[in-house]
């Protein structure tokens, strides 16, 4: 008779020690997720730009969404950024086409876009193929070279003496006209320069290229 209440002891036991194990079952620590809601910034500044070598040159970078700083990589030799206003300036010493990386940042992220730079080798806006700079250095002005202009008594076209870097102010020819014989081609280019005999009468001849020697 004392069987029943030997398991009904047993099993109030069983179940003691099973609610004590299910009570030292914590809850998981939670995790706090910190994050900055806001826009990314952007670049809406013109995404080509053309500046002449030896010249200066500025750009501006403008943004949107409040950047914080700029920058820019691939400027040309010369060029450089004022990374909080976004402004390139400076002098280029290379020419070419140069594909700048400019970015911008504020305090949600960073944005990039790519800048055509075109630095050309020199200035020439009256399309005469001669360097302004130059023209303004012996002439005062951009109109007195033309496609045929001799503005001395040499013979030699303004733009030829451009080419070979001489004073068309001057008469480069009258010293050596008997020791010096040159060819002359079609395009109006000064191509070779030789050395005839001493007293040569200097001639000159088209050739079967049309090259007047």
């Amino acid at each position: 008779m004392r069987l029943k209440p030997l398991l009904f002891g047993l099993s109030l036991s069983l179940l003691q020690s099973a609610l004590a194990q299910t009570n030292v079952v914590t809850a998981p620590s939670q995790a706090i997720v910190s994050f900055t809601i806001g826009d990314m910034p952007g670049i809406n500044s013109p995404s080509a730009a053309d500046g002449t070598l030896g010249t200066p040159f500025n750009y501006q970078i403008t943004g949107i969404n409040s950047p914080t700083s700029y920058s820019a990589s691939g400027l040309p030799a010369g060029l450089n950024l004022n990374t909080v206003t976004g402004l390139i300036t400076g002098t280029p010493t290379a020419f070419g086409v140069f594909s700048v990386t400019l970015s911008a940042t504020n305090a949600t992220g960073t944005v990039s876009t790519t800048l055509a730079l075109n630095i050309a080798n020199y200035g020439d806006a009256n399309g005469n193929g001669v360097n302004d700079s130059w023209e303004m250095t012996y002439f005062g002005n951009l109109t007195t070279v033309t496609a045929n202009s001799r503005n001395n008594l040499d013979g030699l076209l303004d733009r030829d003496e451009y080419g070979l870097g001489l004073d068309p102010t001057k008469n480069n020819l009258t010293a050596p006209a008997n020791t010096t014989s040159y060819v002359y081609n079609l395009r109006n280019e000064l191509t070779k320069c030789t050395a005839p005999i001493t007293g040569a009468v200097v001639t000159f001849s088209p050739d079967a290229e049309g090259n007047l020697k």
